[in-house]
């Protein structure tokens, strides 16, 4: 039996833990950080000393803490690998350039299936190890219904991390190991506290690793071109001017935070048009939708499913039940319809269809248009 387990490691509580976990469990274990961000490189992030945290201080890749953690207290082997260009490509060109298409990505969605769990597999390939584990609150299952592993909810739905995994497949996932799957956040703390590790210096980090801070709007203006910056029009949804604002792009469908208070009423973002610099405004209740389109489908042939189903557009929304079919099956799109309709699907998010309420048949990202041929 090959007892040997690659656990992907990032300096912080969780991954240490699972680390820990599995070499109780009696593997034999190696440590793994995939370098995804060069800390030399934080003003690509727009931010600056005096509003964002040094990168030393951030939850991902603190090469100085793994090394600690592997070498002094676990007493493994650890390896560091360089993806920063894969990480580039893959993740923050995307983000990125969908943000500037009026869209709003999930990066750390795409940073596990494309990167992260990616090159975690490959590495370990290369080791001749079979099993690959992390700290990621989430557990495996194997379903008779599609005969695949799947992702499921973990036991803290507090911070459940289940969503962020919803584009693996059921080959990585049946190699993958979540030793935290039966674990509180406290509970983890806990352990790492009495086994030495130095928690008070373990960063979580909760954001997408490159934009700090909330620094969305500086990040991203250093990529606008000219011509779509300055003043747009804001109009209401029969396209009727009912005023101007500051720029557009970085906006999302469903925000009010930041539209202030000079159109009259509460108003949220129905749709960003950058074609004419156009900000559709509209009341709570006209955000709702019934129906989407999920692209790049990552799971099973939706018409074989005889099963109820549910979505969820973010990792801790309450799951609405839903109807899935294809739309377009050369292009991976999936029709999603909603027994109730929802205020929260907004284009380039990810909607996780999930069965039993909790585990995950499939995941696509979310479209309100359907103008390719099917």
């Amino acid at each position: 039996m090959n007892n040997k387990v690659l656990v992907g490691m990032s300096g912080g509580v969780d991954s240490a833990v699972a680390a820990l976990k599995m070499q109780q469990a009696g593997y034999d274990v190696t440590g793994a950080i995939i370098e995804i961000w060069d800390p030399q490189d934080q003003s690509e992030c727009g931010t600056s000393p005096e509003t964002s945290r040094p990168w030393s201080e951030r939850g991902c890749c603190h090469v100085p803490m793994v090394k600690y953690l592997c070498e002094e207290i676990l007493s493994i082997p650890f390896i560091m690998v360089d993806r920063r260009d894969a990480f580039r490509k893959k993740v923050m060109d995307p983000f990125r350039e969908e943000y500037l298409k009026a869209q709003t990505p999930n990066p750390c969605v795409t940073c596990n299936a494309q990167v992260k769990i990616h090159e975690l597999m490959a590495l370990a390939d290369s080791l001749n190890i079979q099993k690959v584990a992390t700290g990621h609150y989430a557990r495996k299952t194997h379903s008779p219904l599609t005969g695949a592993f799947h992702v499921a909810k973990g036991k803290d739905s507090k911070k459940d991390q289940s969503y962020f995994l919803a584009k693996l497949q059921s080959s990585e996932i049946e190699r993958l190991e979540w030793p935290l799957a039966e674990l509180t956040k406290e509970e983890v703390r806990e352990i790492a506290r009495n086994s030495g590790f130095p928690v008070s210096e373990m960063v979580e980090n909760m954001e997408a690793c490159f934009v700090s801070d909330k620094n969305l709007k500086s990040y991203l203006d250093r990529w606008i071109p000219l011509e779509m910056k300055g003043q747009w029009e804001a109009v209401g949804q029969s396209g009727e001017k009912i005023g101007s604002m500051e720029g557009g792009l970085g906006l999302t469908r469903g925000q009010r935070r930041g539209m202030g208070t000079g159109f009259g009423e509460r108003v949220y973002v129905l749709d960003i048009i950058p074609e004419r610099k156009q900000v559709v405004l509209g009341s709570k209740e006209s955000l709702s939708v019934e129906e989407c389109i999920l692209e790049d489908w990552s799971g099973p042939d939706p018409d074989s499913i005889k099963t109820p189903l549910s979505v969820v557009f973010r990792s801790s929304m309450k799951p609405v039940a839903c109807q899935i079919s294809w739309y377009s099956p050369g292009q991976k799109k999936v029709g999603l319809t909603l027994m109730e309709p929802s205020p929260w699907v907004s284009p380039g998010q990810v909607g996780a269809i999930l069965f039993d309420r909790e585990i995950i048949l499939g995941a696509g990202t979310i479209s309100l248009s359907g103008n390719e041929e099917s």
